[in-house]
């Protein structure tokens, strides 16, 4: 078999491939949807910024600035209106392991606390928030959303990785992907879907440039061995099955 017959081959495999995964996507149109009303009954201010929430385990993940040389990261009980325990964050550069450069997100998953420096690294905590171990991006993942979760006691997280391209309008694009997290590596399982709409950010047309998060946003989650992910801009989300 010569280069040329395995080049064909290999893209006619491609095309089965997304093929089958688009057909693992199921659209729900916005007559399908159902809101609700909801009250705000009470409100509690916490001084910092908020990393997550785990709404099975009540839990709000707050950090703030304690000197120049140290972040402090808090768990709260939201139910109870508590702190459940804080742990002191060190601040350093992107590419120290143990060190944070700007904590960005935290979650809950499989016994397991997982802190997010910037873009480039995940660090990953016991119950107590003893330091475990960490593990680095192999590049920057500028990101819309993360969602973090756990299958027989493996960890996954689901990531709309951020992109953009210049197609007469800018547009805003977003691929929709599911990762493995192990002690050794970070594995990728599957490029799921695609998202992409016109933003506010650029007019070739006016030459305008606006500041500020005002676009439409994506969105993605898993609950229940399913992927719901979809286009704010949209009046429908998408499901999927996870991979595997």
């Amino acid at each position: 078999m010569n280069i040329k017959t395995v080049c064909v081959a290999m893209i006619y495999i491609g095309f089965i491939s997304c093929g089958n995964r688009k057909e693992s996507t199921k659209i729900i149109k916005n007559d399908d949807l159902i809101v609700k009303k909801i009250e705000i009954i009470s409100e509690k201010t916490y001084k910092g910024k908020l990393l997550g929430v785990s709404w099975d385990r009540n839990e709000a993940y707050v950090c703030s600035p304690v000197s120049y040389e140290k972040y402090s990261a808090t768990i709260v009980d939201m139910e109870k209106d508590q702190i459940i325990k804080s742990r002191d964050l060190p601040i350093g550069d992107m590419q120290s392991p143990t060190y944070f450069y700007n904590p960005s997100f935290m979650a809950y998953a499989a016994n397991r606390y997982y802190i997010i420096d910037q873009f480039h690294k995940i660090l990953v905590y016991d119950q107590n928030l003893t330091y475990l171990y960490t593990k680095m991006f192999k590049e920057p993942m500028t990101r819309h959303f993360i969602d973090f979760f756990s299958r027989n006691d493996e960890v996954f997280f689901l990531i709309g990785k951020r992109g953009s391209s210049f197609e007469g309008e800018h547009k805003t694009n977003c691929s929709v992907e599911e990762y493995q997290l192990t002690n050794a590596k970070i594995i990728q399982l599957d490029r799921i879907f695609r998202l992409s709409h016109e933003s506010n950010y650029y007019s070739r047309a006016t030459r305008n440039v606006i500041l500020g998060m005002i676009w439409s946003s994506d969105w993605g989650f898993e609950k229940d061995g399913k992927i719901y992910f979809g286009n704010g801009a949209e009046n429908r989300y998408r499901v999927s099955l996870l991979s595997g």
